[in-house]
């Protein structure tokens, strides 16, 4: 068999020498072999695909494939954001398992993938908490672990592109607005702030303002579901939710996406809120840590 040098390679194929060097490193070119410090390859050896851009293209059919149903949608919106690189699918079972530090989403039913990504979590955090788990999966982490809090959340969604009243009223939320937000967030904990500047800064956002003060505002999470949603007490009953509401899911469905608002069982008044603006509850889904 002819041989030829990694530098001939590069010049063949048309991709810089270090490239070539890697695939050599990673062992991607058959028959490949090292002669001291030199690689030598075949000399009838194929250029293999990048895996930098394979990868990429993985990515993107699978987050297709994910948003077009509405109870893995949320993993598409995690996929395609900045936030949640970190997942491993099974397209056999359509299972997908995203992690982000010791934070966890799972669907599907292939539970070895979870029981993997939890393992790790714990040898490295001590502790896992999940996000939009559905029934199913929330029996088997009950049967199996130590559960320290489990909470429950119901979730709507809007159907109909036709429903959404459209109104000029909105503008995107300032960034001089993120302190009065987080002040506002009944759920807080030390990564809140990071949290709300993600969404102001780097997603749509809707506000209405009164002279030049935030008074009512709803973002979009990193997964693409709706929330926070807020306005200020004295400012309540003057329809600003429904028209910040209305402009985020405007804006979900332009990207593709069914508008989705996670809301507490207890809160009557969300309900009314979004079931006012022509939202159905299609599922439940649980919030649990875990030791």
């Amino acid at each position: 068999m002819d041989y030829v040098t990694a530098k001939e390679k590069s010049e063949e194929w048309g991709i810089s020498l270090r490239r070539v060097q890697a695939f050599c490193e990673e062992d991607r070119i058959e028959g490949v072999s090292r002669m001291g410090k030199i690689w030598v390859i075949p000399k009838d050896a194929e250029k293999p695909s990048d895996l930098r851009y394979s990868k990429n293209r993985q990515k993107n059919d699978l987050i297709q494939r994910l948003r077009g149903t509405l109870k893995t949608q949320v993993f598409a919106g995690m996929l395609g954001s900045k936030e949640y690189d970190m997942y491993s699918y099974d397209a056999q079972s359509n299972s997908i398992c995203i992690t982000s530090t010791n934070k966890i989403y799972f669907y599907g039913d292939n539970f070895r993938l979870l029981t993997s990504a939890i393992k790790r979590i714990k040898d490295t955090y001590g502790s896992c908490r999940f996000s939009f788990i559905d029934l199913k999966v929330k029996m088997f982490i009950c049967r199996q672990y130590s559960v320290a809090q489990c909470t429950t959340f119901d979730a709507y969604y809007l159907e109909r592109y036709k429903d959404i009243e459209i109104t000029k009223d909105t503008f995107q939320v300032s960034r001089s607005d993120i302190p009065l937000i987080c002040g506002c967030s009944m759920y807080r904990d030390d990564k809140l702030y990071t949290r709300i500047e993600n969404n102001v800064l780097n997603r749509f956002s809707a506000g209405i303002y009164i002279k030049n003060n935030l008074v009512s505002w709803a973002l979009i999470y990193a997964n693409n579901t709706i929330g926070p949603v807020h306005t200020i007490d004295e400012y309540r009953n003057n329809g600003y939710a429904s028209k910040v509401v209305a402009s985020v899911s405007c804006e979900l469905f332009s990207q593709g996406y069914y508008p989705i608002a996670t809301i507490d069982p207890n809160n009557n008044l969300s309900k009314k809120l979004f079931e006012a603006l022509k939202f159905e509850m299609f599922d439940s889904y649980y919030w649990i840590s875990i030791t």
